[in-house]
């Protein structure tokens, strides 16, 4: 397996104070990792700044070797707010957008072919002509994850995407995720403070801890309850 990112001495300072400090950590191609910690921790610091949204104080940041110096179309990230989408465009409109921004590279034969597969992931085609405002949280998520899939970028950010949902709804996403994950093995980098919904989605689970990564676990077995008495040590103060 490449390597994908590589992080390397990071730190990031907030008003003097250490945030993120020394962070070493190495994201393999096509690895689903999920960071959790308690709140505060970092976690979502870390993800901007491997999506390149914050400056870094120190270290460094590589996505396939190149520096991370600025937001680029390998890394898309996915918000837990709902309100990201564009609401005077379709559902199928919103997913386009980023083909049709970009006319250069996608024929419009491509650009229909390549929003109908991911409208057809996440269980769209039936609402390809809803607005925003006729969508539930689910289904705007799910807007959002095609948007952020539908130009075969190398990384995916998610941060806490589905924190806001119902438990039926969240349930759901998770095996829509896993689903399109397995069939484009993009990498991708969760955050989240939900310790279950880690062990359900992660093939690794990083643990922030006290500005630094704390603890590596490979989760071979999803849902082990073994591996969730050990995170969950490792989170007690």
């Amino acid at each position: 397996m490449s390597e994908t990112i590589r992080i390397t001495n990071l730190s990031k300072l907030y008003d003097g104070r250490a945030i993120l400090k020394d962070i070493d950590l190495t994201i393999e191609t096509g690895e689903f990792m999920c960071i959790i910690g308690p709140s505060g921790c970092g976690k979502s610091t870390l993800l901007n700044l491997i999506g390149g949204f914050i400056e870094r104080d120190s270290g460094s940041i590589t996505l396939q070797g190149q520096p991370v110096l600025r937001p680029n179309q390998e890394c898309i990230m996915v918000f837990q707010e709902f309100d990201q989408l564009f609401p005077w465009k379709t559902v199928k409109g919103n997913v386009e957008f980023p083909l049709r921004n970009n006319p250069h590279r996608y024929s419009k034969e491509r650009i229909e072919e390549l929003s109908e597969t991911y409208l057809d992931m996440v269980k769209l085609k039936d609402f390809k002509d809803f607005y925003p405002h006729q969508l539930s949280g689910g289904m705007k998520q799910r807007t959002a994850i095609a948007r952020a899939l539908v130009t075969t970028p190398k990384v995916l950010l998610m941060d806490e995407p589905f924190g806001s949902l119902d438990i039926q709804t969240k349930s759901e996403l998770h095996q829509t995720l896993l689903e399109i994950w397995k069939r484009t093995r993009t990498t991708i980098v969760f955050v989240t403070h939900d310790v279950r919904e880690a062990l359900h989605l992660a093939d690794q689970i990083i643990i922030l801890k006290d500005g630094g990564v704390y603890q590596r676990i490979e989760n071979n077995i999803k849902d082990s309850e073994e591996t969730m008495k050990k995170i969950m040590g490792f989170l007690s103060p």
